[in-house]
């Protein structure tokens, strides 16, 4: 019954090419996952945006449903056709339960998507805001090897993201791990002056203390 349902819900989809596996995983039914799996369902399907189950459990938060993929032999490291992968998708969602187990079963914490402008730790920390579980990603991600100084397509770092946000925990961990406080980002902004524009004193403590150029410009020549 539980194989048939999934089967009738994938038909009348608007979506196209979203399996019964996918549609399952999606909702965190990992009793369906199991029962399509041992049905003989393809693990690593993927969707007409090549997704897999395994990115819909892992975007929704469902740990249950993630596990059970990885014990099937889901591709940890499968790509979307723009290259995203299911620890990209846990860490925009601040999913950081997911990530561990991600990191564990293999994921490749320096993968970028297409464009080569955006990894997990990116993911993790671009976002209106960033709590608790988000720190916790981004110390997993650095245990995990991740490059500290990636930069986005406009040359922001993760420690300028960090610093925006400002709070001191990440940024902490992030110039103990080797960020440049001096790299030059969008519009020729450094850190420093994206923690001295958003009124982040403490912050901007912690960046001369690390070695932040005072007297650098931005485009405009503001300092």
């Amino acid at each position: 019954f539980i194989i048939v349902s999934y089967v009738m819900l994938s038909a009348n989809q608007s979506q196209a090419n979203i399996s019964p596996l996918c549609q399952a995983a999606r909702n965190g039914d990992t009793e369906a996952v199991n029962a399509l799996i041992a049905a003989g369902a393809e693990v690593n399907a993927q969707g007409k945006d090549g997704d897999t189950a395994l990115m819909f459990a892992a975007r929704r938060g469902h740990t249950e449903a993630v596990n059970a993929l990885i014990a099937a032999g889901a591709e940890v490291n499968a790509r979307t056709h723009s290259g995203i992968t299911a620890l990209m998708f846990a860490a925009r969602r601040g999913h950081a339960e997911i990530a561990n187990e991600l990191i564990h079963a293999g994921a490749e914490v320096n993968a970028s998507n297409n464009d080569g402008d955006n990894t997990a730790l990116i993911e993790a920390v671009r976002k209106r805001s960033i709590d608790a579980n988000d720190v916790k990603i981004v110390k997993l991600l650095m245990a995990a090897g991740a490059e500290v100084n990636v930069q986005d397509r406009y040359g922001d770092t993760v420690l300028m993201f960090v610093v925006r946000h400002g709070q001191t925990e990440p940024v902490d961990i992030l110039i103990a791990a080797g960020a440049d406080v001096n790299v030059h980002g969008h519009h020729n902004r450094t850190a420093l002056m994206d923690a001295a524009l958003s009124g982040h004193a403490e912050i901007v403590k912690m960046l001369i203390a690390a070695g932040a150029d005072v007297t650098v410009q931005g485009k405009f020549g503001n300092t």
